[in-house]
């Protein structure tokens, strides 16, 4: 099935996202799409393969710290496994470490204007006063 969506939509390799960074992506903090909150590879080290390249077909190796669920498992740079898996994408802490619900959780205690509807006790307080 040429041009189906599920062939469009296809992932990127761990190489295939971070050679578009600087510096190779050395530095960069990458995770596979599915994994949970407050999991990802920092990149330590980046070797290439010489062999010439075409778009989506990027190959290497990389070395990196590995936090799982916010603690470190590793204190020496180890290989990064499953690099050429088509899952990766860049880590943002601000996006991916708060659950989808938190943003729920907190409109539903905003008022119309968007402001809190929380009122501390020394304003509850001069307003019934």
């Amino acid at each position: 099935m040429k041009g189906s969506p599920a062939l469009l939509s296809a992932g990127k390799n761990l190489f295939d996202v971070i050679l578009k960074l600087p510096k190779n992506g050395v530095g960069s903090v990458v995770r596979r799409k599915h994994w949970p909150h407050q999991s990802h590879w920092t990149i330590s080290n980046v070797a290439l393969s010489v062999k010439p390249s075409v778009e989506g077909k990027n190959h290497g190796k990389a070395w990196g710290s590995f936090t799982w669920l916010g603690v470190n498992k590793n204190v020496d740079p180890v290989k990064v496994r499953g690099a050429h898996k088509k899952v990766w994408t860049i880590y943002d802490p601000a996006i991916h470490s708060q659950p989808k619900d938190a943003s729920a959780a907190q409109q539903a205690t905003a008022g119309p204007s968007g402001a809190s509807l929380d009122v501390s006790a020394g304003e509850a307080a001069a307003a019934a006063g």
